[in-house]
C-alpha cells in the first residue's frame, strides 16, 4: 500500500478533522470539535505561514483510499515529539502507522527523539 505524508495548509485542513474527532477520546480535550472550532485552530494555532520558527509539523497520512491518518512532530534544539498520531480505525493493523512513523522520523531525522 502506498503511504504518502502531507504537509497540512489552507487548503486540506479540513481533511484532519474527521480523524480527530473519530480519536477524540485520545485528546485531553476530549469532546468533537466542529468546523469553525477547527478552523480556528488552524488560523491560530498551526497555519504553516504564521509558524515562524517552523518548529511543529503536521502532516495527512495519505493512501489510495485518500486521507487515513494525522501526525505531526514538535521539534526544537532539544528533541523531537510525535503528536496527533491517529488513524481511522478501518484501516488499523495493516501497518500504515508504522510505515508513517518511519517516513516522519527520515523526514525530520534527529539522535534526540522523545521517548
Amino acid at each position: 500500500m502506498k503511504i504518502e505524508l502531507i504537509q497540512l495548509d489552507k487548503d486540506n485542513y479540513t481533511e484532519a478533522l474527521p480523524i480527530r474527532n473519530e480519536n477524540v477520546k485520545y485528546f485531553f480535550d476530549s469532546h468533537p470539535i466542529g468546523v469553525l472550532e477547527h478552523e480556528i485552530w488552524f488560523e491560530t494555532r498551526y497555519h504553516p505561514q504564521k509558524n515562524i520558527n517552523q518548529s511543529y509539523f503536521f502532516y495527512l497520512i495519505k493512501t489510495d483510499d485518500g486521507t487515513v491518518g494525522t501526525i505531526a512532530v514538535d521539534t526544537n534544539s532539544y528533541w523531537h515529539i510525535m503528536k496527533n498520531v491517529c488513524v481511522l480505525r478501518k484501516y488499523r493493523g495493516k501497518g500504515i502507522m508504522t510505515k508513517a512513523i518511519d517516513m516522519l522520523m527520515k523526514k525530520h531525522p534527529s539522535k534526540d527523539w522523545g521517548e
